[in-house]
């Protein structure tokens, strides 16, 4: 597809990945008993809480924290299957509690003893130590083969000596509690490591190399957009379940594959088995959703610059193709069509007719998306209403986030909030549905303004750093799919 400026562009019709399962389950196994069906495992080692929860035969999540309602607490945000009901077998035991499926298997190693430092290692104790106590977790295929390990956990405080101190400020008194989390897991060295989503470095195979999965406008090679899923050529992908910044780092230095996110009470992540590629992506679509097919003409030719600035260029264009009998199904309208920014308008100098404009270009077999932004300045129609409603991205003190001195476009609505995400499709459906377009470009959604240090409905920026773009197209999606039946819309949705 061909976009002047990058942005998340939502077609006809978007794979809506933002359900939520909100199954919390524990079995607490505190003695030797025969291997039974189970949902979940849940174990603790000391302080620590273990769950591991199936979703199918060969995809398993696993959740560790020192808070035990946060480690059995449900997914986070982006997962829609449930975990599965049977299938799988818990076998506790002197080597340590198993979970075994037909595909797989996941051992937590059963609690040492407490280690008692003596000589210079006591002396050193005395002054240095780490966040959490280990616990070891083997993935093994049926077979026994080892598949991946997990060989480490923190779950510290940001502090000074880390370098993280200063991320504290950036929450409220009433948020949950702040901790930097991650794993680190067994590779092996002709490991290879694929994914991550847009991430412009210019190299495919990640082995040797930290990336910062992050949506990020600044990053080295260009805009970075973080997708936490990686695959590997030894028969399993991971999917990091967290949503702030978080550092991946692939065997640089060393012989492990380490996961670092800013903010989390917990360390969550699925484990996907698969003999191919596409069973592994197979496991992925079970976890967030099929994508269903678009429309037919948005796999044509589409043609957007930055940017067509009248209703007389555009149609010019259409008519040039068309003369020309070169292929193309979709032209693209960017950016200042309105009259202001976050007014949801088309400028009448300039585009005095649009929906005239649309039927005329659907007679020529084109199909029309446009582009629609989620800021408002002071001065347009909505932002008193976006204000008043508590609806934008904000400050501690409620002060909307802009982007002032530089960036003079606005601020953010909150499309986390469920009410604002209603109101601002109502708005997109009045205004652009109505004049007869047939798709949307849900332009600078990454958000345009990064979203640490301030808040949303679902809470602070910089712990759902890289949630936005999944609500923000969400809302487009829930209201086209509620759109469909009325006539005024249907052709259009």
């Amino acid at each position: 597809m061909v976009a002047a400026k990058t942005g998340m562009m939502v077609a006809v019709a978007v794979a809506r990945l933002g359900a939520v399962a909100r199954l919390v389950a524990a079995t607490a196994m505190v003695a030797l008993v025969p291997a039974m069906w189970a949902q979940t495992m849940t174990v603790a080692r000391g302080d620590v809480t273990v769950m591991v929860e199936p979703y199918a035969e060969n995809v398993v999540r696993v959740s560790i924290s020192l808070l035990k309602e946060r480690a059995t607490a449900a997914a986070g945000y982006g997962i829609s299957a449930k975990p599965v009901v049977s299938g799988w077998t818990q076998e506790p035991g002197a080597g340590g509690d198993v979970l075994r499926s037909g595909r797989m298997s996941v051992t937590i190693a059963p609690q040492g003893g407490k280690y008692a430092a003596t000589g210079t290692q006591a002396d050193i104790a005395k002054f240095f130590g780490g966040s959490t106590q280990g616990v070891g977790i083997a993935i093994r295929n049926a077979d026994g083969s080892p598949l991946v390990q997990m060989r480490g956990w923190e779950m510290s405080v940001p502090n000074y000596k880390d370098g993280n101190a200063g991320i504290l400020t950036e929450r409220r008194a009433g948020d949950d509690p702040f901790y930097q989390v991650g794993a680190s897991f067994s590779t092996t060295k002709d490991e290879h490591f694929y994914g991550l989503g847009q991430n412009q470095e210019g190299y495919l195979d990640r082995r040797g190399h930290v990336v910062r999965c992050a949506h990020d406008y600044n990053a080295v090679g260009g805009q970075s957009v973080c997708v936490p899923f990686v695959v590997t050529n030894k028969g399993y992908g991971i999917v990091w379940d967290n949503p702030s910044r978080t550092t991946v780092n692939f065997a640089y230095l060393g012989d492990a594959m380490r996961w670092t996110s800013d903010v989390g009470q917990r360390v969550s992540f699925f484990v996907i088995a698969g003999k191919t590629y596409d069973e592994i992506y197979g496991g992925y679509r079970l976890l967030t959703g099929d994508v269903p097919m678009l429309p037919k003409a948005a796999y044509g030719y589409i043609q957007c610059k930055q940017r067509y600035t009248s209703q007389a260029e555009l149609m010019a264009v259409a008519k040039g193709y068309r003369e020309r009998k070169l292929p193309a199904d979709v032209l693209v309208i960017d950016w200042f069509h309105y009259t202001k920014m976050g007014e949801m308008d088309m400028d009448p100098a300039k585009w005095p007719d649009p929906v005239g404009m649309n039927r005329d270009l659907h007679a020529m077999g084109f199909h029309t998306m446009i582009s629609v932004w989620p800021r408002f300045v002071p001065e347009d129609r909505y932002y008193k209403t976006v204000l008043d409603n508590g609806w934008f991205m904000h400050l501690a003190d409620g002060t909307p986030t802009n982007g002032l001195p530089y960036d003079r476009a606005g601020s953010d609505i909150d499309t986390t909030n469920p009410a604002a995400a209603k109101w601002y499709w109502d708005v997109v459906r009045d205004n652009y549905v109505t004049k007869g377009f047939d798709a949307f470009w849900a332009d600078e959604t990454e958000p345009d303004l990064p979203p640490n240090g301030s808040y949303f409905k679902v809470g602070p920026g910089t712990e759902f750093f890289n949630v936005y773009p999944l609500f923000h197209t969400g809302a487009f999606y829930d209201g086209m799919r509620k759109e469909i039946g009325r006539a005024s819309c249907r052709e259009r949705v």
